[in-house]
C-alpha cells in the first residue's frame, strides 16, 4: 500500500464493486425501506411528510433507491 490516500481508493474500489454485486432489488429490502423511512420522518410533521419521503428517496442514490424498490 503506498499511501492513505491509495488506500482510499482502493476501498473505495471495492465498495463500489461489492455494491454493483450485492446491492440488488429484493422483497426484504423493501420490506427494510417500508420499516426505515417512517423512522426517519418521525418528527417531520404530517403536512410535510410527503416532501420529506421523495427527498429520502433522492438522498439515497440511484442504487440504493433500485435496491429498494
Amino acid at each position: 500500500m503506498a499511501d492513505g490516500l491509495q488506500f482510499y481508493k482502493d476501498i473505495r474500489d471495492w465498495a463500489e464493486a461489492y455494491e454493483e454485486n450485492y446491492m440488488v432489488p429484493a422483497a426484504t429490502n423493501k420490506k427494510t425501506a417500508d420499516e426505515l423511512v417512517p423512522l426517519l420522518l418521525f418528527y417531520v410533521p404530517e403536512r410535510y411528510k410527503a416532501a420529506a419521503s421523495a427527498i429520502v428517496s433522492v438522498v439515497m442514490g440511484n442504487r440504493l433507491r433500485a435496491a429498494m424498490m
